[in-house]
């Protein structure tokens, strides 16, 4: 049996004298694409950044892909970062005076692999906006550019893709082509995706899901 993507165990984390988790738990299996539910508050962004050694827990332990992330120091963090996970955040963090084509080479190099045109195109013809390789960000609309930030977290083949919010200003109909979109590009790679979101009409692309009730609680959906 493979070994879990993201195993969290007995996870606690405090902001002073507010508890944001306290013996928080969850596994999730290659290939076990997951949404992580909640609304504004409910602690889905801290716990993105507690998997991506963003944020260290107060205790508990956090491994990616059979590395512990928990308990590193700062740099060793961003390297098992690197090597392991990619976040598409909601702001899509394109740069903008770089070309689409070239914001995905500079992903390669700063992640540790080989820059490789090839596979850069064919990471952009998986997501549809191989004919935009060489536009600039602001060229491109906003569904486009989305599609390239996807393609761009998957050029180091990480083991665990995260979306934050990918839907929150779609309508119905784009978001499930976003979530398919998301779906598709994370099976093709290999990686497994973990979605955060308050967005419940995700339940339709991605039945298994993790909801934050509140603050102190999370239970299986």
């Amino acid at each position: 049996m493979a070994s879990p993507v993201l195993e969290i165990s007995d996870l606690r984390l405090s902001f002073g004298s507010r508890e944001i988790f306290n013996d928080f738990q969850l596994s999730l299996d290659p290939g076990n694409h997951t949404l992580l539910l909640g609304p504004s508050g409910s602690g889905k962004t801290s716990l993105i950044n507690l998997v991506a050694g963003l944020l260290s827990p107060d205790s508990g332990t956090i491994t990616v892909d059979g590395e512990t992330m928990s308990g590193l120091s700062a740099s060793a963090r961003d390297d098992l970062r690197r090597r392991k996970i990619a976040v598409i955040f909601q702001t899509l963090r394109l740069i903008s005076a770089l070309s689409v084509r070239q914001n995905l080479l500079l992903a390669q190099k700063l992640s540790g692999v080989a820059r490789d045109n090839d596979k850069v195109m064919t990471l952009l013809e998986a997501v549809g906006i191989e004919t935009l390789a060489d536009q600039r960000p602001k060229q491109l609309s906003q569904g486009e550019a989305q599609r390239a930030a996807i393609a761009r977290a998957l050029v180091a083949e990480p083991a665990l893709l995260i979306a934050d919010e990918p839907t929150s200003a779609l309508d119905d109909a784009n978001a499930g082509k976003v979530a398919e979109l998301l779906l598709k590009t994370a099976d093709d790679m290999g990686a497994t995706l973990l979605v955060a979101t308050h967005d419940a009409r995700l339940k339709d692309n991605i039945p298994a899901a993790i909801e934050l009730q509140s603050l102190e609680t999370a239970v299986a959906a």
